[in-house]
């Protein structure tokens, strides 16, 4: 987004053809109403992180369980371990300490309750 509203070749310095401050305003005022861009990213990772928790069945939840694991706590995948990697849920599950502190547990089932390792 960021390239597609500036200028230059190659090589050569960009310059901005618009001012970032003004195009994220509203539309209200005469603007694009294009929002934060971090912001509007971390919200998208962050769903990704929501709908492992809650898609145990899907066929890309089994992918990424397979391939990086499960963490103790069986509600998430282990965080990926390689710093240099460029995957997709190396960048969502960047997300899960900003996560955890915008959700809420409820015990409902007891039986998947680990008081020790969860406290």
């Amino acid at each position: 987004m960021r390239n597609f509203l500036r200028r230059g070749s190659d090589g050569d310095k960009l310059d901005h053809l618009v001012a970032w401050e003004e195009v994220c305003q509203s539309k209200s005022k005469g603007s694009l109403e294009i929002g934060n861009l971090v912001r509007r990213n971390k919200a998208l990772l962050t769903k990704w992180l929501w709908r492992f928790a809650l898609e145990k069945n899907e066929l890309w939840h089994k992918v990424i369980r397979s391939k990086y694991g499960i963490s103790p706590n069986n509600w998430d995948s282990r965080m990926t371990q390689r710093t240099t990697c460029r995957s997709p849920w190396n960048f969502i599950s960047n997300q899960y300490h900003e996560f955890l502190n915008l959700v809420g547990f409820k015990v409902r089932n007891s039986n998947s309750l680990r008081f020790l390792e969860d406290a």
